[in-house]
């Protein structure tokens, strides 16, 4: 018998506690300016192989000596190439072992090495250099070349100290007057044998390559790339053919934009000039070289912009490569590529614009996290050179990605703050700094933004315990990204609260010690109870049940009383004869029940259609792959406290109850329905085992089998749906139940952090204050203030309140309404418009009958936003 394929998700955590504090540590790695996020990604990838084989060497034994199981493969292919898969869908070749114990003993053995090599580099402090070492190619499933050269450098480094790269550099042999392409080629050749190998710079352990060569040579020689690599990389372009163009441009490795630019200017510049082409036919010719990025193109993007195609026509090097290539590359949003378009066909094809518009490209060498701060930062550098011509453009466009950058300025603002980026170059800061400078009036967010661009982050803060931070709150916006980016879990919960309970600068006036102790134990039990959850799910024991939201007060009611049964959604069967028996496959007379409602006492509800989840976290729930899949919420159940009435292999509309029915209709049932019934238990959860399609169990349920609340889907509809429901069953039920997130494509399983929960309890708080106070500006009387019964109906109206109204009224009828994060940013905005308001001495132009009562509207507008 195969044995059971375990995943590390559902595992006990000490036997995997070294690989996932690992893996914990390559999560929270920065990233360099030089290098791209993937890295992380790869790492993770291998780690999770690394988890995977070491409690699964006995399935992998097994898949070593039984290479003709087709049930061990995932996919058709993997079985020629000798191909098992993890949990996450990676690779892993076992053609080069033929028995069980040997590669049993191999496996073991690279295991046990691996995780002294963690311990041991973590001993001297270089578990991070460590981590970069771990290579992931897609096309190579051997684990063994994955992490050998991680283990070389583990090995390395304890036999060898690290260079000082001082010292090295001090033997390249360079002259006064060489240029900078010159030193960058002395150091190439002199460093090719130390690539790779570690060096300590300024204090610091630091891993050789050409990233860092090129650091040292900028801080130390004060040199400028730019200019001469650009004139390399045209060197080098030139002898590219076409295709090896095209190859190069779409590699997976890290290109600078400036270098996009270049060459999709010079190489769609060439197709402009083609004479005798129609703009049809270079849209063709284009389309057949670029067609991956330029499908839907005019529909997509010109047609919003109320731009024809004619407007693109003449525009010289400024073509539709540049306007979308690095957009694509850099993996920028639509709103981003809008105002792309935008400055970029307001350019002239002028020379010195040309040169201006490569240098402002030449920005995004940060890495792609950091692409907002710095499009913002092109894009008005752009505004800023190009000649005012709107013959062929209207104005709208231009005023809607002015409207839209104030917002996305405030969206990086907070990314910043709250430690998710940093800072870009020197460069980009000043002219990041240039466009705040000119802004009429800043926010509290952006001032101390500013303030951070000018003196830099390198401020001392007297350490605060928690306690402190919880009386006192924190002293600056600059100050709480310096807590955020501390790791210790209790200051984030402590940041949380008093963010939830807007008291983030004043401090909390409850007791520190009993939300401690509520958190702790809170979390603890939510812990226990995802460990419970998890163990139903390895023994196939869970059942899901997605919930409509129109059908979630009817199910409740159910599971509130059981003896509760709804009218009948289906069409009634006037005269039922025969009715066919799942569980056993026999059809037999039906019986009525006669007795009366009042005198039943049914322990269950009525049989309802669940999911029986399996092991291997691969049975989509039901409406998975439904178009509006937004609010994917469900609940688990224990299946061994509930009543299983019938078990199918997929989805088979058992709302249409054809079980019952006259003779031959529910005959003919049985013969539609034979093939996807199974009646043992045991043998359905092994046929769910190896299928990954939604299958079907007809279950009797109660509240006493509930174990989780479950997203499908994660969205922000989902998360405060599934928030929502869990209060609700707390209160109905006294039942705190977990909230996890489950998706059956990449097979995982994970709770719903509290902390996050309490994260976004904020963000949903923030949209409902502003539910609130719209509906109070609504009102025909307003009043005094909202606590007071004085009517004022007859005054006017303060402007500054019709405004903020309008601000509510657009979000909440707009695309972006479904996001609690753009109910934070307006919220955030009306906030310190109300603050200012309130610290003014005169608040507004003096009206008739209204002096004296508008600092309190404004306060209590504020109250409103406390909630």
């Amino acid at each position: 018998m195969i044995p059971p394929k375990k995943n590390p998700i559902l595992f006990p955590e000490d036997s995997l506690k070294v690989l996932n504090n690992f893996s914990d540590f390559v999560n929270k790695m920065p990233i360099s300016v030089s290098e791209s996020a993937q890295f992380k990604k790869d790492a993770i990838k291998v780690i999770e192989s690394l988890k995977f084989i070491k409690i699964n060497l006995e399935f992998i034994g097994y898949a070593v000596e039984n290479k003709t199981d087709r049930s061990l493969y995932t996919y058709t292919t993997d079985r020629a190439k000798g191909l098992i898969r993890d949990f996450n869908g990676t690779g892993l070749h076992l053609n080069a072992y033929h028995n069980k114990k040997d590669v049993q003993i191999a496996f073991e053995t690279l295991i046990r090495q691996f995780e002294n090599a963690i311990l041991a580099m973590q001993a001297v402090n270089k578990l991070e250099m460590f981590a970069r070492q771990l290579q992931y190619d897609r096309n190579t499933g051997c684990i063994e070349a994955r992490v050998s050269k991680a283990l070389l450098f583990a090995a390395t480094s304890l036999s060898s100290p690290a260079h000082p790269l001082d010292q090295l550099m001090a033997q390249c042999q360079f002259m006064p007057n060489d240029d900078t392409m010159t030193l960058l080629n002395k150091t190439k050749v002199f460093f090719k044998p130390y690539i790779g190998q570690a060096c300590i710079w300024k204090n610091k352990d630091y891993l050789i390559d050409i990233n860092l060569i090129k650091q040292y040579l900028i801080e130390v020689f004060d040199v400028e790339f730019f200019s001469e690599e650009v004139e390399h990389l045209k060197n080098l372009l030139d002898n590219f053919t076409l295709a090896k163009k095209i190859k190069w441009l779409r590699s997976p490795l890290p290109i600078r934009s400036f270098e996009i630019g270049i060459f999709l200017l010079e190489e769609i510049d060439k197709i402009n000039k083609i004479k005798n082409f129609t703009f049809k036919q270079k849209l063709i010719f284009f389309g057949k070289t670029y067609g991956v990025y330029f499908e839907n193109f005019v529909d997509s993007y010109l047609v919003p912009l109320g731009l024809s195609l004619t407007t693109l026509l003449g525009l010289g090097v400024i073509t539709l490569g540049l306007i979308f290539q690095p957009c694509v590359v850099l993996g920028l949003t639509t709103v981003f590529f809008l105002a792309f378009v935008v400055a970029l066909t307001r350019c002239g094809p002028e020379l010195t614009k040309f040169q201006v518009l490569i240098g402002c490209l030449a920005l995004f060498t940060c890495p792609l996290s950091m692409p907002t701060f710095l499009f913002i930062i092109i894009i008005s550098a752009l505004l800023n050179i190009i000649v005012v011509n709107v013959a062929c453009l209207s104005k709208k466009p231009v005023q809607l990605f002015v409207s839209n950058q104030n917002l996305l300025l405030a969206q990086c603002i907070d990314d910043y703050f709250e430690g998710k980026i940093d800072l870009p170059s020197a460069s980009a800061t000043q002219l990041l700094k240039q466009y705040l400078l000119k802004k009429s009036e800043l926010t509290e967010k952006e001032a101390d933004f500013l303030k951070a661009i000018e003196i830099g982050e390198n401020i001392s803060y007297t350490p605060l315990s928690n306690v402190e931070i919880w009386q006192q709150g924190v002293q600056s916006w600059q100050h709480y990204r310096f807590l955020r980016k501390n790791n210790d879990t209790e200051t984030q919960w402590v940041l949380n609260k008093l963010l939830l309970n807007n008291r983030l600068f004043q401090g909390s006036t409850s007791s520190f010690d009993g939300h401690l102790i509520q958190k702790q134990r809170i979390e603890n039990y939510f812990n226990a109870a995802f460990e419970e959850m998890a163990e139903t799910v390895l023994n196939n024991q869970a059942l899901a049940k997605t919930i409509k939201p129109k059908d979630w007060s009817l199910f409740v009611k159910q599971l509130t009383d059981v003896n509760y049964r709804a009218e009948q959604l289906r069409k009634t069967i006037a005269t039922p004869t025969h009715k066919f028996v799942h569980l056993t496959k026999q059809i037999i007379p039906y019986i009525k029940d006669i007795r009366k409602k009042n005198q039943k006492n049914y322990t269950h509800t009525k049989k309802t259609s669940t999911t029986l989840l399996s092991s291997r976290l691969n049975t989509p729930l039901f409406g998975t792959h439904h178009r509006n899949a937004l609010h994917l919420v469900g609940f688990l159940f224990d299946q061994k406290k509930c009543k299983v009435k019938a078990r199918f292999l997929q989805d088979s509309g058992t709302y249409q109850h054809g079980w019952l029915g006259s003779e031959s209709e529910v005959k003919n049932y049985q013969t539609w329905i034979n093939n996807r019934i199974v009646t043992d238990e045991n043998l359905f959860s092994l046929k769910v085992q190896g299928a990954n399609q939604t299958n079907e169990v007809l279950a009797q349920l109660n509240k006493e089998g509930l174990t989780a609340i479950v997203i499908g889907q994660d969205t922000p509809e989902a998360r405060h749906l599934a928030i929502s429901r869990q209060t609700e069953i707390k209160d109905k039920f006294s039942m705190w139940l977990p909230i996890i997130f489950y998706d059956a494509s990449r097979r995982s399983i994970k709770l719903y952090d509290y902390q996050d929960i309490l994260a976004d309890k904020l963000l949903q708080r923030k949209k409902q204050n502003l539910i609130n106070l719209h509906q109070a500006f609504l009102k025909k009387k307003w009043k005094l203030s909202f606590f007071c019964k004085d009517d004022i109906s007859d005054k006017p109206v303060p402007e500054i309140a019709v405004y903020l109204n309008s601000k509510i009224q657009q979000l909440e009828n707009s695309d972006k309404a479904y996001d609690f994060y753009n109910w934070a940013l307006v919220e955030q905005e009306i906030r310190e418009r109300l603050n200012q308001k309130c610290k003014q001495n005169k608040f507004f132009r003096i009206l008739k009958g209204r002096t004296q009562d508008t600092l309190d509207f404004y306060q209590n507008c504020l109250t409103a936003l406390t909630v």
